[in-house]
């Protein structure tokens, strides 16, 4: 198995937050199906509502909830390490001297 950083930005209303997770995969290919898989279900308040991706024509696929109300886009999927990833998010998410 090996780590993979999946970034996505939610859009809501005219407002958007961007999430970083990690997580596990075999390959990329499977990482691209956990990750889709796990939006899906991410907006929660609208379970049994169709969903569908929209990733023709695209090269950031997103889904939509609540009749497109809310969306969430992958920015990007890619291999990663527990430390790199760490590493990334105190770089990201810091300013000033860290130590």
């Amino acid at each position: 198995m090996k780590h993979y950083h999946l970034q996505f930005t939610e859009q809501n209303g005219e407002q958007e937050y961007t999430y970083d997770y990690i997580f596990q995969a075999e390959n990329e290919e499977d990482a691209w199906k956990k990750a889709k898989k796990w939006l899906e279900g991410w907006y929660s308040n609208y379970e049994g509502e169709e969903r569908e991706w929209q990733d023709e024509d695209t090269l950031t696929p997103y889904i939509e909830y609540n009749g497109g109300c809310l969306s969430a886009r992958i920015e990007f999927i890619s291999e990663t390490t527990i430390e790199d990833f760490k590493d990334g998010m105190v770089e990201r998410y810091s300013f000033g001297e860290i130590q």
